[in-house]
């Protein structure tokens, strides 16, 4: 048989005692797991309901009327027709039209063909500057090129 000494025997009562206590006390207030702690439905629930928002083309609010001072309107850049301008006699005012042509791409359209004389093809805009394949793309179908000497 094992035998202790009295400083064991005392840890070793102590100890069952401890374990004794633990065990009545778990058997007459049993622990409850909180299930609601990691419930996610509330969160999952406004996620679905925000995601479907994005989804949806809902026409925004109509204003109502109210009696402030008018907003002034700035008219939407109109579009020229289709091969109506001419590359190598365009203005600036008439380059401006074309999409994505700003008053700065319009002067180096102008500055470029200054210096470099008539565009002979619809490519050679792409050496102007500010203008890339994509710019090319769009302004393409509202230009067309005719000699600039008459």
């Amino acid at each position: 048989m094992i035998t202790l000494s009295k400083g064991e025997k005392k840890a070793l009562l102590v100890f069952s005692s401890v374990m004794f206590i633990a065990y009545g006390i778990q058997w007459w207030q049993p622990h409850t797991v909180n299930i609601n702690r990691f419930d996610y439905r509330l969160a999952d629930s406004l996620y679905d309901v925000l995601a479907a928002d994005t989804l949806k083309k809902v026409p925004p609010p109509r204003e109502t009327k109210k009696k402030t001072a008018r907003k002034k309107r700035i008219p939407a850049k109109r579009l020229p027709a289709l091969k109506s301008i001419n590359i190598n006699t365009a203005t600036k005012s008439m380059l401006i039209r074309l999409p994505k042509i700003g008053p700065v791409t319009a002067e180096n359209i102008l500055n470029y063909r200054k210096e470099n004389g008539a565009f002979r093809r619809m490519e050679d805009l792409l050496k102007v500057k500010r203008i890339g394949p994509k710019t090319l793309e769009k302004i393409k179908p509202y230009l067309f090129i005719a000699d600039s000497l008459k």
